[in-house]
């Protein structure tokens, strides 16, 4: 439940500021207080360097980080730990490293698990098409995605900035949008 209670916080703070009915007041109040709650305790807490701990209850990359089982990001260089990823575990990708990711640690994963890549300009699976003109680097790791599908090892991926360039294979299904809500950086008052 706690780890799942973020998904519901969102849309009532919004619906508490413009005194809209999306859902009943009471949640809406829980959600601001727990907020409010949780921004006291962050405030306690003071971090050299950038602050990336999970903005609770709102949803953000961060916050995603943080409920998923294994990190690979900038923060730790991608070093996890492929061969204790168990069935069902959700991993983290920064998608700066994703191609990284696709390329060199999926291989080494023997349970099923679940992709969420957040926190990074560039796309995934895919570098864009147009990537070099705006500066930033093309690849494809969608091949390799296939491969995890089509194996039964990759259950799910949930992605920001979702760009799929194989020609050989259809999108999966299970290939999911996440909207950016809020700035991991930006929105959020640390």
């Amino acid at each position: 439940m706690l780890k799942c209670r973020w998904l519901l916080i969102a849309l009532p703070y919004l619906a508490l500021l413009s005194n809209c009915c999306w859902l009943p007041k009471e949640v809406a109040q829980w959600a601001v207080d727990d907020f409010e709650k949780h921004e006291k305790q962050r405030n306690q807490v003071h971090f050299k360097g950038t602050d990336r701990r999970s903005s609770s209850p709102f949803i953000t990359g961060d916050g995603l980080r943080d409920i998923c089982n294994h990190v690979c990001e900038d923060a730790n260089r991608c070093r996890m730990y492929p061969d204790r990823v168990k069935d069902g575990d959700c991993v983290f990708v920064k998608t700066d490293f994703f191609d990284f990711f696709a390329k060199d640690v999926t291989n080494r994963i023997s349970g099923k698990y679940i992709v969420v890549s957040h926190n990074g300009d560039l796309s995934a699976p895919d570098g864009q098409n147009d990537a070099p003109r705006i500066g930033m680097p093309r690849y494809v790791a969608s091949d390799v995605l296939a491969r995890e599908y089509a194996a039964g090892r990759l259950l799910a991926h949930h992605g920001q900035n979702l760009w799929w360039v194989n020609r050989t294979q259809p999108r999966p299904g299970k290939l999911l949008y996440i909207y950016i809500i809020l700035d991991h950086d930006g929105l959020i008052d640390r």
